[in-house]
């Protein structure tokens, strides 16, 4: 099967990412990313309107780069 979706992401500076998309299953979703050197955290907003029962929901996702760590600890 085929799902089309689309989205936009703009780089605001060389640590912040806003991202906003659209599909056919999930009708909007928003997000917001920092990235940094050693570690990077996202978060997304994902509204869902074809659900009576489920509320709109918040995802987090925290990135940690090993070996940028080593390099920075000097391991």
């Amino acid at each position: 099967s085929l799902i089309a979706r689309t989205g936009l992401e703009v780089s605001v500076n060389k640590n912040l990412v806003l991202r906003a998309g659209k599909s056919a299953l999930l009708p909007l979703s928003l997000g917001l990313g920092l990235d940094f050197p050693v570690f990077s955290i996202d978060y997304g907003y994902i509204e869902n309107t074809r659900s009576l029962v489920f509320e709109p929901s918040h995802q987090i996702t925290v990135n940690l780069f090993i070996e940028e760590l080593r390099n920075f600890l000097g391991m």
